[in-house]
């Protein structure tokens, strides 16, 4: 008899990544068997990972809910990230973003990456146009859309 309703409570804590991998399959069986879990984690990849629906609490209290892809749409802004050809182009790159985005680049700890926040995919491409006219090379380029973690310490200022 399989039961229709089950609690974990932090359920991979202290489990190695491929532990903890085999027990997200044991979960996600059980929830396509059929049960409802009430899975509690502090593991916010965890909940993105197997939650159809979840709540962020604070202080004792529900601050958010809903599914993974909604509470991240909370974050409207898209992480734009931008790797240099040349790490001397940082500081002329960083004012370019500023003067073309209003925004301000926040600079990887290594130095040649440039990592922009916006909401607007447009403004991104008018951006990278502006870095190619005034020749500041792009080497890499990527866009990552806004994480639970990011949600959550937004949230809980």
């Amino acid at each position: 008899m399989k039961p229709p309703l089950i609690f974990l409570d932090e359920p991979t804590t202290g489990l190695d990544p491929r532990t903890r991998g085999e027990m997200w399959d044991v979960i996600r069986s059980l929830a396509n068997d059929g049960a409802t879990i009430l899975l509690t984690t502090q593991y916010l990849e965890e909940a993105d990972q197997l939650a159809d629906r979840l709540a962020i609490i604070n202080h004792g209290r529900i601050i958010s809910q809903g599914t993974p892809d909604e509470l991240k749409t909370l974050l409207s802004e898209t992480q734009f990230e931008i790797t240099l050809e040349d790490m001397k182009e940082i500081e002329r790159a960083k004012q370019l973003v500023q003067d073309e985005t209003a925004q301000e680049a926040m600079v990887s700890p290594e130095g040649a990456k440039l990592t922009v926040k916006l909401a607007d995919t447009k403004a991104m491409m008018k951006l990278l146009s502006s870095l190619t006219q005034h020749e500041i090379g792009v080497k890499e380029f990527s866009v990552r859309k806004p994480t639970l973690d990011e949600v959550f310490l937004e949230l809980t200022k």
